[in-house]
């Protein structure tokens, strides 16, 4: 029911109810759900759905999408158990951070406070199939270059991605993201996991280069999901 009324009231009001809610009842997971599913609602035009508001994607300033990426961060935060919040939070900061030109455009304290959300929603579900998904999600969203290679902010944007690959790198999510795959690709049903396998190889290729996403592998080519995982990290 909750999320019935909160996207019946973003049809009306559009981005600005949504905020408001995430700002007035922050505490409360069914809230936090309710607006992390109307904001994907409004901003991802991948979805095909009779519930979509994305004529409401106007409805703010995009001048705002620093103060409600971190918004979403905290939100995430203080339901740092719910898998589903985590997933469906990731899903929504990738969808905000389309709406910048390019992560040069946020501030150093807005990326580390997005990587730190996104590295303990990985920390408290590493074996949750749909939160990992979402954080390689994100985490392609943070690392693969937008800019043009001709483009003045090239440098701009190069550094705030370096910002973001030591910070992970110190916290080795690389070294897990590899055992991640590993513990994936041992499912019989791996076919069903495309995303989260393109993803994740996707994301290890940042992180450690193609070299080492070919030793990985070669060191799982004896796991029941072999093909499938070769024929996603291909993509």
């Amino acid at each position: 029911m909750e999320k019935y009324c909160v996207w019946f009231l973003a049809a009306l009001s559009g981005m600005p109810f949504v905020i408001q809610e995430l700002q007035m009842h922050g505490k409360e997971a069914s809230v936090v759900d309710a607006a992390f599913c109307a904001i994907i609602d409004i901003l991802d035009d991948d979805v095909e759905c009779e519930w979509l508001l994305t004529d409401h994607v106007n409805s703010f300033s995009r001048e705002d999408t620093p103060g409600l990426l971190d918004i979403v961060a905290r939100g995430m935060a203080t339901h740092a158990e719910d898998a589903i919040i985590q997933s469906r939070g990731c899903h929504v900061l990738v969808l905000l951070l389309r709406l910048v030109q390019h992560l040069g455009d946020l501030g150093q304290e807005c990326i580390v406070s997005v990587v730190s959300v996104m590295q303990a929603a990985y920390d408290g579900h590493y074996q949750h199939q749909g939160v990992v998904r979402d954080v390689c999600f994100l985490m392609r969203a943070l690392l693969e270059p937008r800019c043009p290679s001709n483009s003045p902010e090239v440098p701009k944007e190069f550094q705030a991605q370096q910002l973001v690959a030591n910070h992970l790198r110190q916290g080795e999510i690389n070294r897990r993201l590899e055992k991640s795959i590993g513990y994936f690709a041992r499912y019989e049903d791996i076919s069903r996991m495309p995303e989260l396998f393109e993803c994740s190889c996707a994301s290890l290729v940042l992180l450690s280069g193609a070299g080492r996403l070919l030793e990985l592998l070669a060191e799982l080519s004896d796991v029941p999901g072999r093909d499938s995982l070769r024929a996603n990290a291909l993509k």
